[in-house]
């Protein structure tokens, strides 16, 4: 691979150099290597899987790590920030990659972590010049999914993310806007309260997504309302929001959770074993001793079917 590399990357530096440089680099050391890898990403070949390694370095835990690959990936944007068709090729990737690991916790999880790192540093401010772009309007629609999520670190991320894109205009802020408000009423105590507090930060830089007269109320409802209480209680301050913000509120659907329906299941089935055993004790008791103390003295056909016909292995 060191010699497919150093063919095809002699635009970037001169050929005898990189090839001293592939041979005798500490790849092992981070301050090292990362500014190296983030150059093959001008390199079709190799762009999908570098973006792959280095969404799980930057959004990884190890420290030395996330920082060196994330100071490389951005120096990269940099230097493409001029370049439409470049940066929409890096846009479209990503996307590939959200798609392909959207159910996979190892990659989704550091790359959430990544989109918000590029989101916050204004890597995408290109596609700003153009209404509800295609790379906003997908991201969106991707995080929707995720939002179903009962992992609090997933969701906290998606919240990270939704609050990003809100610095794109047109009909997706709207979009991500109700996203938020929905979050605000979310079953667990401890997203409300994350949302309430990212949705304030975000109104801070992004003043523009409410009206100036009401900036100072929506402040002030995100931030003294206690979105830990019960869930009536915060609907009346989501919806008040609702209206500020010009979104219609989320309506109220009643109908079983997936843990309601396994939890019925899993009482039918309890009931129906013990509906069974209760049976197989009657009839046992029913009939008379067995003559072979070693042979397992087992319930008649008869008395069986006098116990309502349960669901039980006849042995006679």
């Amino acid at each position: 691979m060191a010699k497919d590399v150093y063919e095809k990357t002699v635009k970037f530096e001169n050929s005898a150099s990189l090839c001293e440089t592939i041979t005798s680099l500490n790849w092992n050391a981070s301050s090292q290597s990362f500014h190296y890898i983030s150059q093959l990403l001008g390199l079709p070949q190799y762009h999908y899987h570098t973006l792959l390694g280095l969404t799980v370095s930057v959004g990884g835990i190890t420290e030395s790590t996330v920082n060196f690959s994330s100071q490389s990936l951005l120096n990269y944007l940099k230097g493409i920030q001029d370049d439409s068709v470049a940066l929409t090729q890096f846009g479209d990737t990503l996307l590939s990659i959200f798609r392909d690991n959207l159910h996979n916790d190892r990659v989704n999880i550091p790359f959430l972590k990544m989109l918000n790192l590029l989101l916050t540093n204004g890597c995408f401010e290109i596609f700003n010049t153009q209404e509800n772009h295609q790379f906003c309007v997908d991201i969106l629609d991707l995080c929707k999914e995720l939002r179903k999520s009962k992992d609090v670190t997933k969701l906290n991320a998606c919240i990270a993310i939704f609050c990003g894109l809100m610095q794109f205009q047109g009909e997706v802020r709207k979009k991500v806007l109700s996203q938020l408000l929905m979050l605000l009423c979310h079953y667990f105590p401890v997203v409300r309260r994350s949302t309430a507090s990212q949705m304030y930060e975000m109104l801070l830089i992004h003043d523009d997504v409410v009206d100036p007269e009401l900036l100072d109320d929506v402040l002030t409802l995100l931030s003294d309302t206690d979105w830990g209480n019960d869930l009536d209680t915060v609907r009346v301050h989501r919806n008040q929001l609702c209206d500020w913000f010009g979104i219609c509120r989320p309506r109220v659907v009643a109908k079983n959770t997936q843990e309601e329906k396994q939890f019925t299941n899993s009482v039918d089935v309890k009931a129906r074993a013990s509906t069974e055993t209760r049976c197989k004790n009657k009839a046992m008791q029913q009939r008379k001793p067995h003559t072979n103390p070693k042979t397992p003295a087992y319930p008649t056909t008869e008395a069986l079917r006098a116990c309502g016909g349960a669901v039980v292995q006849l042995y006679d």
